[in-house]
This record gives C-alpha cells, sequence and structure tokens, in this order.
C-alpha cells in the first residue's frame, strides 16, 4: 500500500484515463479490433504517453485487472463471525460497492465478456478466500456433509452468477440489500430460502 501512495498523482490520472478508454473501446467494438492509437485518443493522451505506462493493450488490461483484484479482494475475510453475525458483513458489502463504483469496467467484463479470462480470475480469487476461511472454520474435513470441493465450488459459482446478473441488470438492489439476501441463502440454503423446505428456528436470520 505505501508504494501506491508514492504514485505520482498525474501517472494515476494517466493510467485511469487509459483503462477507461480501453473498457470504452472493448465495449463498442470487441478487444481485439481496439488499436493503442485509439486508445490513447480516447484518453485524451498520445501515443509515447501510452508507452510510458503499458508495453501494449493486453499489459493495460491486465495491469488493470490485477489493481482492482487486489483492491476488491484485500478487505475481505470469511469468518465465523462474518458467516454467523445477522448483519451482512461490511466486508462483503464494501466488495460490492466497489463493484458499483467501477461497474462499467465490471459490466464490460463479466456481462459483455470483454475479457473471457476474467470472470475465471475471480472465481478463482474467492475460491482461495474459501479454502483459507475454511481451515479455520472447521476442525476436520469429516465435520463437512459436502465435499469440500463441492462446497466451495457451489458457494463460489453462485456469487459470481448473482454478480454477473446484477450487473446485467444494471444494479436494481443496493450492495447491503444484495448481500442480505446472498447471506441468508448462504445461511439457509435455496429451499428454506424460498420457502420449500421450513427455516430452522435455531438459525440466523
Amino acid at each position: 500500500m505505501s508504494s501506491e501512495k508514492k504514485i505520482d498523482p498525474r501517472i494515476k490520472r494517466s493510467r485511469l484515463l487509459l483503462r477507461d478508454a480501453l473498457v470504452s473501446l472493448i465495449d463498442e467494438k470487441g478487444y481485439e479490433k481496439v488499436t493503442v492509437q485509439e486508445i490513447a485518443e480516447r484518453a485524451g493522451l498520445n501515443r509515447a504517453t501510452f508507452y510510458l505506462h503499458y508495453k501494449d493493450k493486453q499489459d493495460l488490461l491486465d495491469q488493470s485487472t490485477d489493481e482492482l483484484l487486489t483492491e476488491l479482494m484485500q478487505g475481505i475475510q470469511i469468518t465465523e463471525e462474518a458467516i454467523l453475525n445477522a448483519n451482512p458483513p461490511p466486508h462483503i458489502v464494501h466488495f460490492f460497492e466497489q463493484i458499483a463504483a467501477h461497474a462499467p469496467f465490471f459490466q464490460v467484463m463479466l456481462v459483455k465478456k470483454g475479457d473471457l479470462n476474467f470472470s475465471n480470475r475471480l472465481m478463482e480469487e474467492f475460491q482461495t478466500k474459501f479454502r483459507k476461511g475454511m481451515k479455520s472454520l472447521v476442525a476436520s474435513e469429516d465435520q463437512l456433509l459436502v465435499p469440500k470441493d463441492i462446497a466451495i465450488q457451489y458457494i463460489t459459482s453462485a456469487i459470481i452468477g448473482v454478480l454477473t446478473w446484477w450487473l446485467k441488470h444494471d444494479m436494481p438492489y443496493t450492495p447491503k440489500y444484495l448481500v442480505t439476501h446472498l447471506f441468508h441463502l448462504a445461511r439457509h440454503g435455496p429451499m428454506r430460502s424460498i420457502g420449500i423446505l421450513p427455516v430452522e428456528k435455531d438459525t440466523p436470520r
């Protein structure tokens, strides 16, 4: 984080302009047809400035993705308190708030498949978090009613699926509202959440 603070504000601004230009052009014409010249022009910069920061458009995309994923995932912790608390975990709400703040980027990457590998990368980041969380929450895998790999794949796929749907429909719910209901589904399961099975009285709502 300290190295990030030392970056000249003008450099940050140029990188943000280039990232936004790339995203808007991908949205308009697809990644393959976008050129460095177009990115620079859309950003209001010249090619020389582009090459001061990035080797090519793929480098711009890769670095932009790395920076946003790092920012998104650094605060997420899968803990017993987060799971059992009746209120939605603030760090998960913040995750969705950050998604909303950078909505054009994520709408292009996830919904419009601007980067075919982006969804997989986001999924892997979540799976890593859940694996670490399960190690601290579950003393033995013998306690699990479902094999760990199936559980992790199910949970993370659901999160990415809901996130993609939310972005596709221009975020019809607030991040806090969305997370509240995601955690209700996580705690009670879909069958109880939609009323097919009764909610157990001793579980938090």
